[in-house]
């Protein structure tokens, strides 16, 4: 049997009040909703009560000036990791860009057992793309007989 695990580590440079969010958020994670009252509680509140807390599988890392998320077991959500992501730019009204990678491995070979992909941030968007999506549209643009394949991204 195969096991399957997604990996993904950022670094983010912060000021003290946003390390304080953090720390307010590593909080909230430890308690019950039902004990979670109050600001800044409120706020996380809301983003929390759609995440399955039991599979987030995210770690929270302080350091002078900057804060490290990573996942612990290999099998985070890397979507509600995004939305904690966005609503950490919005409490702070930011205009800034957050990015991050993540990886797919197996410790079995299997043909569809690697890739990965990377999120985009800002306060009103997040986007993906994965490696899965990049292959295939290599294949569809081949089929059409594209000789030079092109991954540059639409430009919005």
């Amino acid at each position: 049997m195969a096991n399957y695990y997604i990996h993904f580590s950022i670094k983010l440079s912060v000021t003290p009040e946003q390390t304080t969010w953090w720390h307010s958020l590593e909080a909230a994670l430890e308690q019950s909703a039902a004990d979670r009252t109050g600001t800044p509680f409120d706020v996380l509140n809301s983003i929390l009560e759609d995440i399955d807390l039991g599979c987030l599988d995210l770690c929270v890392k302080h350091a002078a000036g900057a804060v490290y998320l990573h996942d612990d077991f290999g099998n985070p959500d890397l979507e509600a990791v995004a939305s904690i992501l966005q609503e950490f730019l919005r409490a702070h009204e930011s205009k800034e860009l957050i990015t991050f990678s993540w990886a797919d491995i197996c410790d079995k070979p299997r043909a569809d057992a690697y890739g990965g992909g990377i999120f985009a941030i800002t306060a009103t968007r997040i986007a993906s793309v994965n490696t899965a999506t990049l292959e295939s549209q290599a294949h569809l643009q081949h089929a059409a007989g594209v000789v030079d394949l092109d991954f540059t991204p639409e430009t919005p």
